[in-house]
């Protein structure tokens, strides 16, 4: 993600749900790798724009549901938002690792399985950290994510361009909607492809 004057911008801080970014220096910053920040991972919670929340099941699924005061406060829906650099983006986006600690192993990452589905990946990594580079210009856990307005974001897949996350309401359970890639113009709006997400309060 750059300025105008194409100096690269990084995630700083969250203030009252809104994400603040600023101006900073990628020194060393190869022109195909993605640099994890130095700013520590926000944990959030995920919600799809009739605000269900994203969950990882027990079956190994991510599902969209709704959820009381009280069930937002378990694990199964707390993740965490890691912001990576790279200096190949120009367009205000910047490359996201989204991912939980819900595996006794590693990380559970967003993964994209397949241009349309994503499940739920087991990253075993020393201190349940996020790799500090990824190299290539593509990787199956890593979006662009974009600020539609205030809270809203769309999160395209860098290793399926034109390709963003997406909730699919369930046929068997209109409480249930799961998460998909959906194909779309990066100008279309599709409210499918709107993420709610909300800095949770520690």
């Amino acid at each position: 993600m750059a300025a105008s004057d194409n100096l690269p911008i990084t995630f700083f801080d969250i203030c009252e749900n809104s994400f603040y970014f600023g101006v900073s220096e990628a020194a060393g910053l190869q022109e195909d790798d993605f640099r994890c920040s130095s700013q520590p991972p926000k944990q959030c919670w995920i919600q799809s724009m009739d605000r269900k929340f994203l969950v990882l099941k027990t079956s190994g699924d991510f599902k969209f549901q709704d959820r009381n005061l009280e069930e937002r406060q378990q694990s199964d829906c707390s993740f965490k938002i890691q912001i990576y650099q790279d200096s190949s983006k120009k367009d205000g986006a910047q490359p996201v690792m989204l991912y939980t600690n819900k595996s006794p192993n590693g990380l559970m990452v967003v993964y994209c399985k397949s241009s349309s589905e994503i499940v739920p990946e087991n990253m075993d990594l020393n201190n349940f950290a996020p790799p500090k580079t990824i190299d290539g210009t593509k990787h199956e856990a890593l979006f662009y994510w974009r600020k539609v307005s205030c809270d809203k974001y769309t999160f395209e897949s860098t290793m399926y361009k034109g390709h963003f996350l997406a909730f699919e309401p369930n046929r068997d359970n209109s409480c249930l909607h799961k998460l998909i890639l959906c194909q779309k113009a990066l100008d279309e709006v599709d409210e499918t492809c709107n993420i709610v997400v909300t800095s949770q309060k520690s």
